[in-house]
């Protein structure tokens, strides 16, 4: 199981806590190189959610909210080619 913070590089802001289902997105967008900047916010309980992500386009690039079986996060992707990235983000396995 890979570990449960990611910091530094791409990533910013205060919070570094991520569930193991936004773990798999935000590794995969580290790896993007059209991906500038990731950030993360709160992890939010849930009862009985589907592993999905939602995209929402913001001006820096997609707003995702990565929902896991008990919980949900929210990710902030900086990006000027948003396509690509969320093509990419929707072809990994949750």
């Amino acid at each position: 199981m890979p570990g449960r913070h990611r910091q530094g590089g791409k990533f910013t802001g205060s919070h570094t806590t991520v569930t193991d289902t936004t773990a798999r997105v935000v590794d995969e967008a580290a790896k993007r190189i059209e991906v500038t900047k990731i950030s993360l916010s709160k992890i939010e309980s849930v009862r009985n959610a589907k592993r999905r992500l939602k995209f929402r386009p913001v001006p820096a690039g997609w707003e995702v909210v990565v929902y896991g079986n008990t919980s949900i996060q929210t990710i902030y992707l900086f990006t000027k080619e948003p396509l690509a990235v969320k093509k990419a983000l929707e072809e990994i396995s949750l």
